[in-house]
């Protein structure tokens, strides 16, 4: 279930990107999708569905509009394929570098599930500049400043994991 904002929006962009086929895709996937705004990121993978601002992302341009979207939709295919439990333990690592390395890894592989699936999508590819090229060791030093607020915070369980993840919502 697609929210009648994001269809709306995506149904009324005009020019070289394919959102009907994303729109497609998005309806297909079973995955619900949820206008909302957050703070701090432009969208955010559940187990139970993906938050996107809308007006945050489309700040942007359309590309990245696009590849949000799909970077969302491999986190959420990711959290369904190792189940939630799974999801939890690791948002729980103790040890900091640990659990950076597995937020960063499962950062990389949305990125590059983004980038294939645009250029499935519109024939086009997705410049690498505008990921988050955490695969780059600068980058990754840089992001763990962000990861430091997610850190400590779920503790194995899955109340802490929702209240965390409702702590984005505005």
């Amino acid at each position: 279930m697609v929210d009648e904002t994001i269809k709306i929006a995506l149904k009324e962009k005009h020019g070289k990107l394919n959102f009907n086929s994303l729109l497609d895709f998005m309806e297909a996937s079973g995955i619900e999708f949820k206008d909302r705004k957050l703070r701090g990121p432009m969208g955010i993978a559940t187990y139970f569905c993906i938050y996107l601002d809308l007006h945050k992302i489309d700040a942007y341009n359309d590309k990245m509009l696009f590849f949000v979207i799909l970077h969302e939709i491999a986190h959420y295919k990711r959290i369904a394929r190792v189940g939630k439990e799974h999801i939890i333990k690791m948002l729980s690592l103790e040890d900091f570098e640990e659990f950076c390395t597995h937020v960063i890894t499962e950062e990389i592989i949305a990125d590059r599930y983004g980038c294939y699936v645009f250029y499935l999508l519109n024939k086009n590819i997705f410049p690498r500049e505008a990921t988050q090229r955490l695969d780059e060791k600068y980058r990754q030093v840089q992001y763990k400043h962000t990861a430091k607020h997610l850190f400590g915070q779920i503790q194995n369980n899955e109340e802490n994991y929702k209240r965390v993840l409702e702590s984005f919502l505005v």
